[in-house]
């Protein structure tokens, strides 16, 4: 009887590991991991996600990771996607007065750029979570909507020649 009873929970906990693995390769995996980093976007200092044997781990991008991408290791990196965590980590301000709270929300951040210009970056996260930011010079949108990390550390650099200040 009591072989039946640890035999029954071994094969509940199969199934629930089992059911667990499933469901993060098919539901939570894919909505993070389902792009693989374009390398021609990276440049070095760039944060990216980076798989070594069964940890995916933020890391700053170096010589080596670029060595490791040439050799066919983009398999292995995936760009860290826009959260409201991260922005407000990099010097982004939340708008308290926008319009459209609670349910989409407005990040700004003013770029440090000489003339007169008034240069900034806009993050917006959708009521579905979705995340993204695009640079404005007089309230006029001049660049597509990004998405990811690296890529507004790209776009900081092009308009300051200064790299952002990102802690992860």
């Amino acid at each position: 009887m009591i072989k039946n009873r640890a035999s029954k929970l071994n094969k509940e906990r199969k199934l629930n590991y089992t059911l667990g693995c499933f469901f993060w390769l098919t539901i939570l995996l894919p909505q993070y991991f389902w792009l693989m980093i374009n390398a021609t976007e990276l440049r070095l200092g760039n944060y990216l996600l980076y798989k070594t044997g069964l940890r995916i781990l933020p890391v700053r991008i170096t010589f080596e990771h670029f060595e490791l991408l040439s050799k066919g290791g983009q398999k292995d990196a995936f760009p860290i996607p826009l959260k409201p965590d991260i922005l407000k980590k990099c010097g982004f301000l939340e708008n308290k007065k926008y319009y459209l709270l609670p349910e989409s929300r407005e990040f700004a951040l003013t770029l440090p750029v000489m003339g007169n210009n008034k240069n900034e970056m806009y993050a917006y996260v959708n009521s579905n979570g979705d995340t993204y930011a695009r640079a404005s010079v007089n309230d006029l949108v001049i660049t597509n909507n990004f998405h990811y990390v690296h890529q507004l550390q790209n776009l900081y650099f092009a308009f300051t020649g200064k790299e952002i200040e990102v802690a992860l």
